[in-house]
């Protein structure tokens, strides 16, 4: 006759426990864990501790991120309170999809003129910046010029003699 498949279960599951406990009564365990079988060992250190300062921001950098959250935020908001607006009025009007989508596409063009005078302006500002740095270090450089004899360079350009 054959056994029942819950029997065949009960008797691996004996059989391994069984073979378990004569597994570890063999292993060897150190005496301390027998004496303190509760107590935890402290964690050691961590090797290298993490520095809990922070490190020094960069308002540039810091400025430049506001801008661009702010202008990404602006350019999904716009379009979609114009898109609410079209679609209230539509309400009201009767004509459906019509103000809705003018709106919309009013708002996503003027976004786009919006940025590029942004942009175009920003560009103005950094280059008249340059110029600016340019010159000064320009002036700095002629100054500061003279050959090997200590006669100035650029008075010599100029046509000055010293």
């Amino acid at each position: 006759m054959r056994a029942s498949p819950d029997l065949r279960t009960t008797v691996a599951v004996t059989s391994l426990c069984m073979n378990s406990q004569a597994f570890l009564a063999d292993a060897r365990v150190p005496a301390k864990l027998y004496a303190e079988p509760f107590a935890v060992p402290p964690a050691p250190p961590p090797p290298n501790p993490v520095p809990t300062s922070t490190p020094p921001s960069n308002p540039t950098t810091n400025r430049g991120l506001g801008e661009g959250f702010s202008r990404a935020f602006e350019f999904a908001a716009t379009p979609g309170v114009f898109a609410g607006i079209g679609y209230g009025l539509d309400r009201v009007l009767g004509t459906r999809p019509i103000l809705m989508i003018g709106l919309t596409v009013f708002a996503v063009v003027g976004m786009f003129i919006k940025m590029w005078l942004d942009y175009d302006a920003s560009m103005k500002g950094h280059e008249a910046a340059a110029i600016a740095a340019r010159k000064q270090a320009d002036q700095r450089h002629r100054t500061s010029v003279t050959n090997d004899f200590g006669v100035d360079d650029a008075s010599e350009l100029a046509g000055v003699t010293p």
